[in-house]
């Protein structure tokens, strides 16, 4: 249980699984979350940065680093990198990140959850109220 609960988030099948202690009378539409797992792209990335200790790197200053995609690792991906980062749902999002002297442009997937207006995750610009 210890382990289920503070070594996560976990994968399952390439979906993420976030695992929390039961309370009860719980209700899942009432329930908050402080963060989500959310892949990032890294277009053109230029291929002397396919290196997994750097993309490590770059996925830290977006947040917490979880996975690097299996093509991008094998570096089949030629034109971007997919790494699944975890952030916080408050925090305003970057859209580039610096590698040496690289100004790298970040994508995150699933638009529905990203807001344009504020850049934070969990909402659309449609019901932002920041």
């Amino acid at each position: 249980m210890v382990k289920a609960l503070n070594l996560g988030p976990w994968f399952i099948f390439e979906n993420f699984l976030s695992v929390r202690k039961w309370e009860p009378k719980f209700v899942t539409q009432e329930a908050t979350l402080t963060s989500t797992a959310i892949w990032i792209q890294l277009p053109q990335l230029p291929i002397e940065f396919y290196d997994q200790d750097i993309l490590e790197n770059v996925s830290r200053k977006l947040g917490k680093h979880l996975k690097i995609d299996q093509c991008t690792s094998s570096t089949l991906s030629e034109r971007y990198d997919r790494i699944c980062i975890q952030v916080p749902l408050k925090t305003q999002v970057e859209t580039s990140a610096i590698i040496g002297d690289h100004k790298q442009a970040v994508i995150y997937e699933g638009e529905g959850t990203l807001c344009t207006v504020c850049g934070r995750i969990g909402h659309t610009s449609q019901i932002c109220n920041y």
